[in-house]
């Protein structure tokens, strides 16, 4: 069950930006892209439930179509999606999930580029089991999310930079009893300086509101101090270290203890290893994120990613994620999802993959569920000029 990127992170990055974009006119070409997997996949517990007997095997088929169309010089517009149907041999039956985003670039010069995006997703929560902590409490839902987000970056110089960026989200889990929509939104500023070839810093403030159906509206303040640096030849890191105020959520008729408006720390970082023949990423944070539990909820989240080509043909990739929250009336509760997969390129457009994921929550009781998914499947990726 592969995960989704959660739509905050989404919105500034959905699409990989080619250097197409930016070729002369008379270069640009409308690019379309199609991937589409059909898989076959097992677990011994596919929505880390608590009741028995509740192995199935399922089929999925998924497309993935892409179009990009440069509009004139360094402007492009991007429409992507995903669409995916699996039937399940017993029990669960069957689900609709997919997602559509449009991005929108445009650098008007070498000083400012500006960038627009909008999406929206249909996932199971027990998919997206580390996106957020709403997953631990409620596995078998269909997360609906819309979004938009722009930024505007002023490069005034070779050495300033200003980024600032607004976006706004709804969430909702329909059907659950615990887990309620909510509506946010978020504005940031960064000002950046770099200070040799090999280092950048700045400082960044932000601001986030969410409010929850049938409850009240949370808010996080946060400012903080960025450091981007390359290590040497392989290594790369980023930061970002600072001070939040939030007023953090509970569940409707549910008291919140955590300390609301009180200043605690807030962070992130980003550890990258590169080399040519292989990727290892170490992610790590502490902050306040949108959340169906109460519009805001203090979460850590730590990650780690591995792709490592084994031929010219065929490589292997492997990560983990956990999150931990504060529930407000229920106590501490956590996610965790590790996979591993090789895939093997068997023409210039055929690929197979094999893998397995192990996924566990703690439910709000108290008890904590493990299941394995192994699964296996073949990709076709196209592409037309």
């Amino acid at each position: 069950m592969p995960g989704r990127v959660p739509v905050r992170r989404m919105l500034f990055g959905a699409i990989a930006a080619p250097a197409a974009i930016f070729a002369p006119k008379c270069l640009a070409q409308t690019e379309i892209r199609i991937e589409a997997d059909a898989n076959v996949l097992y677990s011994d517990n596919p929505f880390l439930s608590s009741d028995k007997n509740t192995d199935a095997g399922a089929a999925e088929i998924v497309a993935r179509p892409e179009i990009e169309v440069p509009l004139g010089p360094g402007t492009t517009i991007e429409v992507g999606g995903r669409a995916g149907f699996r039937q399940y041999t017993r029990r669960y039956g069957n689900f609709v999930t997919g997602r559509a985003d449009a991005t929108f670039r445009h650098r008007d010069s070498e000083y400012l580029t500006l960038m627009s995006n909008v999406a929206y997703s249909r996932e199971l929560a027990a998919d997206v089991l580390t996106d957020s902590i709403d997953a631990a409490v409620d596995t078998r839902r269909m997360r609906q999310a819309y979004g938009a987000r722009t930024s505007v970056e002023w490069n005034p110089n070779a050495r300033w930079q200003f980024l600032a960026d607004a976006g706004w989200q709804k969430t909702s889990y329909p059907g659950s009893t615990l887990l309620q929509s909510t509506n946010a939104y978020d504005v940031g500023v960064t000002a950046s300086r770099r200070v040799s070839e090999l280092m950048t810093v700045g400082l960044r403030g932000e601001f986030t509101s969410s409010r929850i159906a049938n409850g009240g509206t949370t808010e996080a303040k946060s400012i903080g101090v960025t450091v981007a640096r390359r290590l040497n030849a392989n290594w790369r890191a980023d930061a970002t270290a600072g001070i939040e105020w939030a007023s953090l959520g509970g569940l409707p008729g549910i008291p919140n203890n955590n300390g609301n408006d009180r200043s605690r720390f807030s962070g992130s970082v980003n550890l990258c290893y590169d080399p040519r023949r292989m990727t290892l990423c170490l992610t790590g944070a502490i902050r306040s994120e949108v959340s169906g539990l109460g519009g805001l909820q203090r979460e850590t989240a730590v990650g780690a990613t591995l792709a490592v080509p084994t031929s010219t043909r065929g490589r292997v990739t492997a990560s983990a994620d956990y999150r931990r929250a504060q529930l407000p009336g229920f106590g501490e509760t956590d996610v965790l999802r590790g996979s591993a997969a090789y895939e093997h390129r068997m023409t210039e457009t055929i690929s197979v993959r094999a893998g397995a994921d192990y996924l566990q929550r703690t439910r709000a009781d108290g008890n904590r569920v493990g299941a394995v998914v192994v699964q296996i499947g073949v990709t076709y990726r196209g592409r037309d000029r």
